[in-house]
């Protein structure tokens, strides 16, 4: 062996060094969905309209954390269920200037997600502000139909079907390509506990969130492969308008249900809901695809 002495740990610490950096690189580019955790990100948020619910918290959230956010909502009435209270024009515009508060810059956009020629727009117009689209949300949801499935009309089936898993479909199908084109993303799908779990008088709902669940899973194993995950969080009992409007009744009602189902004691809030999309679309989310996440409060165990 050689006597010639060497210089203690300068060529290991050099070579910790290097595999350093190289994991860096790695993890901001390639593990976080095709984008560095660094730079300017963009999301889009369906059903961010509605003061109180899930996409407005959801929207406000991501904006606290970085990114830039198009909100997309209805704007108006369904013209064949005038009677359903769907957020106004107004409170979308005041989710957009929420979101500018914080310093983010926002995109209102108002669109069907169940008419193709809407969501291909919508996607346009985001490409056109931002150039480039990171995260996308499908929260845009509806309760109706609530009640016997003996007594659920066709009509109150397919609009639960057509805003549900056919508009996930619709702003996956035509967000992907500009997330690819970005190098990857994350999609985030807004499912409920009633897709993993049947419940009774909520038919039509609960079959499309299982849809939603499973056209989540399919996508999934597409997508990975170009960057982009893919997965659904199953909320339980919300605290937002749509819980009323979709029959659940009174605070009190509320409340007993709550006590009566919830382990955790307490109905969930919209920023609950929130907090685990944002994980979905950040760092710490990058090896998760595929999964339809439980966070009911332990309302259902699945």
């Amino acid at each position: 062996t050689s006597d010639r002495p060497r210089a203690p740990g300068n060529r290991s610490e050099a070579v910790r060094e290097s595999i350093r950096r190289a994991a860096t690189t790695v993890r901001s580019q390639t593990l976080l969905g095709g984008y560095e955790m660094s730079s300017r990100r963009v999301a889009l948020v369906t059903g961010a309209g509605r003061g109180g619910g899930i996409g407005r918290a959801t929207a406000l959230r991501l904006a606290d954390d970085g990114f830039d956010v198009a909100v997309l909502d209805l704007g108006g009435r369904f013209a064949d269920f005038p009677e359903y209270e769907t957020a106004p024009p107004s409170e979308l515009d005041e989710t957009a200037e929420l979101v500018e508060a914080r310093g983010s810059a926002a995109l209102a956009i108002k669109a069907d997600v169940s008419v193709a020629t809407d969501v291909e727009s919508a996607v346009s117009a985001v490409k056109e502000r931002f150039g480039r689209l990171d995260v996308l949300v499908n929260n845009a949801g509806l309760g109706i139909g609530i009640g016997p499935f003996t007594q659920v009309t066709e009509a109150q089936w397919d609009k639960n079907f057509d805003v549900m898993p056919k508009g996930t479909f619709l702003c996956c199908r035509y967000a992907v390509p500009l997330m690819i084109s970005g190098g990857g993303g994350r999609i985030v799908n807004v499912a409920s506990q009633a897709g993993l779990k049947g419940f009774p008088f909520l038919a039509p709902y609960s079959a499309a969130k299982f849809a939603v669940v499973g056209f989540t899973q399919a996508i999934s194993q597409e997508l990975g492969p170009l960057g982009i995950t893919a997965n659904c969080v199953c909320p339980g009992t919300v605290d937002t308008p749509l819980l009323r409007i979709g029959g659940a009744g009174s605070d009190e009602g509320i409340a007993k249900l709550v006590e009566k189902t919830v382990p955790l004691k307490r109905a969930q809030t919209p920023e609950d809901v929130a907090g685990v999309i944002a994980f979905l679309a950040g760092p710490d989310g990058a090896y998760l695809t595929g999964a339809a996440l439980n966070i009911s409060g332990g309302q259902t165990i699945v």
